[in-house]
């Protein structure tokens, strides 16, 4: 799995005559992205592990899809954002902020995950308490 604000890559991979870009400078730029045609021919951009949004590598991520959302504006063409993520608290949130329609953006239920998800909740008592019983047990 390739992540774009892992390592800087400078070069670009073909894949069945389709171009994947791996070099996030050439999408962060401010003028990179006017000169290099191919770039402007983007159609499809797919963010894995959107849940990192509110990490350490947020902020390159926030960077990368809210530039090929300005792309889009400017070159004007629609650029698809397929964005995949782990469970999120601000889904809908998040893709209002994508420019996803609220008929394009999906929250599937655990129970359609192919492995059941366990729940297990674990209890700790309040140390409080287990002082307060030690100070009485030894006076």
């Amino acid at each position: 799995m390739l992540h774009i604000f892992e390592k800087k890559f400078n070069d670009m991979c073909e894949v069945n005559s389709h171009w994947a870009i791996v070099d996030y400078d050439l999408v962060t730029s401010n003028l990179g992205w006017k000169v290099r045609k191919s770039v402007q021919n983007v159609s499809l951009v797919i963010v894995d592990a959107l849940q990192l949004l509110g990490g350490e590598e947020g902020p390159v991520l926030e960077v990368v899809c809210s530039r090929m959302r300005y792309i889009s504006s400017q070159i004007g063409r629609p650029i698809r954002i397929v964005a995949l993520s782990l469970p999120l608290a601000d889904a809908r949130d998040v893709s209002q902020w994508l420019g996803c329609n609220s008929n394009a953006s999906f929250n599937f239920h655990p129970s359609v995950r192919p492995l059941p998800l366990e729940l297990h909740i674990q209890v700790i008592v309040l140390l409080i308490l287990v002082y307060y019983s030690c100070t009485i047990c030894c006076h």
